[in-house]
């Protein structure tokens, strides 16, 4: 019989190479299983706009601004955000109307002074801390005029703004007011498609958004390379489509043409 020493020794021998089989096979398990994703998810209705540097709040250069329509508005970077989501939504039958986008400070006085007018101070920020003032927010209607949380719209929006990187802030309580994180926000999250941000496409890009025009170009029959690239090749065949579909044959992709090729859904 063995003693209570010997008997010790002889476990901890036998322990000692199992924990090393068992490391080793933790240690291939993790190298061969993938990487866990990075980064915060932007998507999120605590998250904020980010603010723009050298820049007042209210008093934006045109220069940063693009026309989303004749009465709305963005910073440049969130206008193609915003074709795209207008587009897939309308592809899905939805009708997405964005009335009040960028707003200058004179704007947020009206709107601060209307709501206090109402007894509703809350719904519109002071002057020069608006969301709206860095072009970054939206009030988006659907085909009632409003955006009802029973309607089609706000269904939509809710389950689809993100992909766009739009979110309704938890704490405004308004479901027409969207607002723009899809550079990451406060948060520092990670960038929603990023390749919308310098919309229109136009020759000399390169990004996954490039991709999807190629794929839609492709399923109309034009024999181009899907790798991104817009290319002369790419832009032959935009200015082919759009001649021969009553647009301006100008090889820019804007939301004219890109609805014409149906290419977000």
């Amino acid at each position: 019989m063995l003693s209570r020493r010997m008997l010790s020794r002889w476990k901890k021998r036998i322990a000692a190479p199992l924990v090393a089989v068992a490391v080793g096979v933790t240690l291939a398990a993790s190298a061969c299983a993938p990487p866990a994703p990075s980064g915060i998810n932007p998507i999120n209705g605590y998250n904020k706009p980010t603010k723009p540097v050298g820049v007042t709040n209210g008093n934006l250069p045109v220069a940063k601004l693009s026309n989303y329509s004749g009465s709305c508005r963005f910073w440049s970077q969130a206008t193609g955000p915003a074709t795209a989501m207008a587009l897939a939504a309308r592809k899905a039958g939805v009708n997405l109307v964005f009335a009040d986008c960028y707003r200058d400070y004179a704007g947020q006085v009206y709107w601060r002074t209307w709501w206090c007018n109402v007894g509703k101070c809350g719904n519109a920020a002071v002057p020069g801390t608006s969301n709206h003032g860095w072009g970054k927010a939206a009030d988006i209607h659907d085909s009632s005029g409003g955006m009802p949380t029973n309607g089609s719209g706000y269904k939509w929006l809710k389950a689809n703004a993100g992909r766009f990187g739009f979110i309704n802030p938890i704490l405004t309580n308004e479901a027409w007011h969207w607002e723009w994180v899809g550079d990451g926000g406060t948060m520092r999250g990670y960038q929603v498609r990023p390749g919308l941000f310098a919309w229109p496409l136009r020759q000399g890009m390169n990004n996954g958004e490039v991709k999807t025009l190629q794929s839609a170009l492709r399923a109309k029959g034009y024999n181009v390379v899907v790798d991104g690239s817009f290319g002369a090749g790419t832009a032959g065949a935009v200015k082919n489509f759009q001649a021969r579909n009553g647009l301006t044959a100008d090889g820019v992709v804007g939301g004219g043409t890109a609805w014409a090729l149906r290419m977000f859904s």
